[in-house]
């Protein structure tokens, strides 16, 4: 037996969640521009990357930087690129109340459909799919 169900019970997400959505929401700061300068200097816009118009320029992506070595995949400005980047743009475009609740339950909708404990790179390799309007509401 899992605990999983507990969780879901209970509306705390496990650690693992806990740690996208601090990000997730650390992330919407950031981007709106009520993040400490420093964090905020981390990540660029696609947009200030390319002059030309692109898809992820028009979807208001981050530009995620190139690493040379796997421990630089994880640090903050790459992993909380691409967890912006997994996020719809309609969400993203949400109030800050809005966007932590539609996070938090997208987080325990996965949660019920993997029914185990599911790793931050798994969470955004699952929203980065095609059909990954199905998790947010």
């Amino acid at each position: 037996m899992t605990a999983i169900p507990l969780f879901i019970k209970a509306q705390i997400p496990p650690l693992n969640l806990m740690y996208f959505q601090s990000i997730a929401n650390l992330m919407y700061d950031v981007v709106h521009k009520n993040a400490p300068i420093n964090l905020c200097n981390l990540f660029t816009p696609v947009s200030n990357v390319h002059s030309y118009a692109t898809r992820s320029a028009t979807m208001k992506k981050l530009h995620i930087k190139s690493s040379r070595l796997n421990i630089q995949l994880n640090s903050f400005s790459r992993l909380g690129a691409r967890l912006w980047n997994s996020i719809p743009l309609d969400t993203r475009n949400k109030s800050k109340f809005s966007f932590k609740m539609s996070i938090k339950s997208t987080l325990f909708h996965i949660l019920e459909q993997e029914k185990s404990y599911v790793e931050v790179s798994n969470v955004i390799q699952l929203l980065s799919k095609p059909n990954q309007s199905t998790y947010f509401i």
